[in-house]
């Protein structure tokens, strides 16, 4: 078998972390549109997320 070179573990290296990078965005991104972007006001005095409703 051939020995890992320092060459190839770098360009491992940069693939991983370049998947891992993109990954973290995806993520950060779904979760902006779970939370921020859909945020519902609790009443006009305070503007926190997430209202229920009580009848």
């Amino acid at each position: 078998m051939k020995e890992d070179t320092p060459a190839t573990n770098f360009i491992l290296f940069c693939i991983v972390s370049v998947i891992l990078f993109l990954e973290s965005i995806y993520t950060l991104i779904l979760l902006l549109n779970k939370g921020i972007y859909r945020k519902q006001i609790l009443s006009t005095n305070s503007k926190l997320g997430f209202d229920i409703v009580i009848r």
